[in-house]
């Protein structure tokens, strides 16, 4: 059928054109809505708004427009300027973000900020830069705060220390983490390998011993 296709187009002299569909970029900065210059994640929700989060505050862009959300707006609490990371719990109708300060919650519905607060059983918060967390399918949130990993509990409301160290010729702490679409969690340990962990068993397994191990590992 493919042959005869082409030979009536030999025969009849029809010219085909392939046609290139024009894709057109818009750009936006500080000059036209951000907030900052500086996105460090971007996240789509559940909704269809986009979120950004910046060196300056939280961004949501509708299709049209930037809205800001910044620190010390007394409207909604924010109280951190660098938004690292933004992940979406579409149960709670929240957004949770890494700051340069810990953890803060969003209500998507309220449009207030909540920090979390929440301390382990030894008195532990988390502070400082929160670069890295997730959110699994059980309800917990996995959460890297450099040098330290904690467990939080959605529905308890309890917070973990979770040693993730490994124990080798010394003490080696990973550098970063990932939780993938099967719930299984990936620990990067600089200059040894990338590890993965057993919640069940409550054990890591490392997966080939690599000195160039990965800074961060993303979806």
């Amino acid at each position: 059928m493919r042959i005869i296709f082409y030979l009536l187009i030999f025969l009849t002299g029809v010219k085909v054109y392939s046609f290139t569909p024009e894709i057109r970029f818009n750009h936006y900065n500080i000059q036209n809505g951000l907030s900052h210059n500086t996105i460090n994640s971007i996240l789509q929700d559940s909704k269809g708004f986009i979120w950004f989060g910046t060196n300056f505050g939280l961004n949501r862009f509708d299709g049209s427009s930037i809205k800001s959300y910044l620190r010390n707006d007394h409207r909604n609490g924010l109280k951190n300027d660098i938004i690292y990371v933004i992940k979406e719990d579409t149960i709670q109708h929240t957004l949770w973000l890494g700051t340069d300060n810990g953890i803060v919650l969003f209500n998507l519905e309220t449009e207030i900020f909540t920090p979390l607060e929440a301390s382990t059983s030894n008195g532990i918060k988390i502070s400082g830069d929160v670069k890295d967390f997730y959110l699994d399918r059980k309800g917990n949130v996995w959460i890297h705060n450099y040098p330290r990993c904690f467990k939080y509990q959605i529905k308890s409301k309890k917070l973990e220390l979770v040693d993730f160290s490994l124990h080798n010729n010394h003490k080696t702490i990973p550098g970063c983490l990932w939780l993938d679409q099967n719930d299984i969690l990936w620990l990067a340990y600089p200059n040894v390998g990338i590890g993965q962990y057993n919640s069940q068993k409550n054990k890591i397994t490392l997966i080939g011993d690599h000195p160039h191990t990965p800074l961060e590992m993303y979806d």
